[in-house]
């Protein structure tokens, strides 16, 4: 799909919003467990780099699937590309402070479905500048994003995701094979 600038810009300015939003906003609608990422930058920055990162990930899901209107393709696509694009987020080392504050801060899958549900927002709120969301897919985007959020509270209360800032284990029981049980510092390799 060929993109135009208005794409890139339209898509930066979104998710900088967002990220300001995150910033700004008091819990629990800003953020919580990223504020130590956000106390490492100025507002601006922070805004700015979720800006790029959005307009890079664009066209990695314009290689995929059409940006123009929802469709279930184009909702999978943003999810798993967003989601993806962590991964070598985290690995280049080009974003220090989100790896400390973020990627090594939560668990992987969490990162990966807040990351997937980013892209989601982004999208969403594009389609609806550009309102290319018909009635029957705007009924089907509400069913989505309420499942997505039963989901979610679904695995807030069985601990699949943190919700708060709270201490993770650095420490878990380990037992060898002969029978040997003893505390491993998650910090030390197991063998």
């Amino acid at each position: 799909m060929k993109l135009a600038s208005r794409d890139f810009i339209l898509v930066f300015l979104i998710t900088s919003f967002f990220d300001l939003a995150l910033n700004w906003l008091p819990p629990p609608f800003g953020a919580v467990l990223m504020r130590d990422y956000f106390d490492q930058h100025t507002v601006l920055a922070a805004a700015l780099i979720a800006g790029f990162i959005g307009a890079f990930t664009l066209p990695v899901v314009a290689l995929f699937t059409s940006i123009n209107k929802p469709s279930t393709q184009s909702i999978l696509v943003i999810f798993l590309v967003s989601a993806l694009i962590g991964f070598p987020m985290e690995k280049s080392g080009i974003f220090p402070h989100l790896n400390v504050h973020y990627y090594d801060a939560l668990p992987r899958h969490q990162s990966f479905l807040a990351d997937g549900l980013s892209g989601l927002i982004v999208a969403q709120t594009y389609w609806l500048i550009n309102s290319s969301i018909s009635a029957q897919a705007g009924a089907r985007l509400l069913v989505f994003w309420a499942m997505i959020a039963v989901a979610y509270f679904w695995l807030a209360n069985v601990g699949f995701v943190i919700t708060s800032k709270v201490a993770l284990p650095t420490k878990f029981d380990v037992e060898i094979a002969d029978g040997f049980t003893g505390v491993h510092n998650v910090d030390e390799p197991l063998l």
